[in-house]
């Protein structure tokens, strides 16, 4: 994907030598492409190695009718979902992350009265000093980048 995003496009510049030029625009829109590798890298994380997750039958991601609101990554069993999380490719995620997720719940409805809640993020700020500090937050399972790559 990154070749035919990035190089196939630009491969007459690079071959008279403009990488910096092909450089910049990579970086300019590295952001956009990274957001939907990173939900992936997520959702393959829980599917396999999520060892303190609720045990899943299906791990996927959820949207509305419209089409106009997302959840990253939810696990069902048993016809109720038993994990709701939110992904952020952001430098840092903050509490804005936790009030994501809640709302995400809503939507779901009932079936995700109970389901657990993780955040993933590479890096956490404001969100690590609510009460709860650590892996968990507020009863949020916080999710780094440094544990996800392990």
């Amino acid at each position: 994907m990154f070749w035919f995003r990035y190089v196939f496009p630009n491969r007459s510049r690079l071959e008279r030598g403009r990488v910096d030029e092909v450089l910049a625009l990579v970086e300019a829109d590295l952001d956009n492409y990274m957001g939907p590798a990173f939900e992936d890298l997520c959702r393959d994380w829980v599917a396999h190695r999520g060892a303190d997750l609720p045990e899943a039958a299906e791990v996927g991601s959820w949207w509305d009718r419209a089409g106009s609101h997302e959840v990253d990554i939810v696990t069902t069993a048993r016809g109720r979902y038993t994990m709701v999380g939110s992904c952020k490719w952001s430098r840092s995620a903050g509490t804005d992350a936790l009030g994501t997720l809640r709302s995400a719940v809503e939507r779901l409805g009932p079936k995700a009265a109970r389901a657990r809640l993780a955040v993933f993020a590479r890096g956490f700020a404001r969100v690590q000093r609510l009460p709860g500090r650590g892996r968990r937050a507020g009863g949020i399972r916080l999710v780094g980048a440094a544990e996800l790559l392990r």
